[in-house]
């Protein structure tokens, strides 16, 4: 396991007992998500870290799947996921993957991808090949949302970026029909069917 997915580990780990519960996510969401943007199933949440907004959308009734590059991230996700009813449980899945490297879904399997917070673990070099992949997964007129901190928000020291508005709009240039948002202190980078 090479040393970024190893530090990024060990960072889940020092706050898994931090760690918000899924009931503190139902209330303390992005409220951005749910009132802009109208996801549909499937849903690919790039990042997922340890599951818990895949869960809401599950209970919500979408059918989601979830990849990280953190095996224990994975390991409480699957926890989460086997504490939820079976129509739950159902519309869940889980796996290991990087998203450094080709994700591992067919092109056009999503009607909506999302991604909370991951970018800015990546190296740079990693941007356009994060987008691509985004576009690749994505259905023909399918949505996407990528949220990111604003410039040095959080202080996370596993943060390898800084974006601002102007790095946003360098790193999607070549793609269409994208929006831009800011909001307490994350970015939103979002395009609706």
């Amino acid at each position: 396991m090479d040393t970024l997915i190893q530090r990024n580990n060990a960072s889940v780990k020092s706050r898994t007992e931090e760690r918000r519960t899924i009931e503190w996510w139902a209330k303390h969401f992005d409220a951005d998500v749910h009132e802009r943007c109208n996801f549909q199933s499937p849903v690919l949440d790039v990042g997922c870290g340890t599951g818990e907004k895949d869960v809401l959308f599950a209970r919500a009734g979408l059918e989601v799947f979830g990849f990280d590059a953190g095996e224990f991230c994975i390991e409480i996700a699957n926890r989460h996921r086997e504490e939820e009813s079976p129509e739950v449980k159902e519309r869940l899945q889980f796996c290991l993957a990087d998203a450094r490297e080709k994700w591992p879904y067919l092109d056009g399997a999503f009607s909506t991808v999302f991604s909370s917070d991951v970018l800015e673990h990546l190296p740079a070099e990693c941007n356009t090949h994060f987008f691509n992949e985004v576009n690749r997964v994505l259905k023909s007129g399918g949505m996407f949302l990528v949220i990111l901190p604003e410039g040095t928000a959080f202080g996370d020291p596993t943060h390898l970026q800084r974006f601002s508005v102007e790095s946003v709009q360098q790193i999607i240039s070549n793609f269409a029909n994208i929006q831009i948002t800011v909001r307490d202190q994350r970015i939103h980078i979002w395009r609706q069917p």
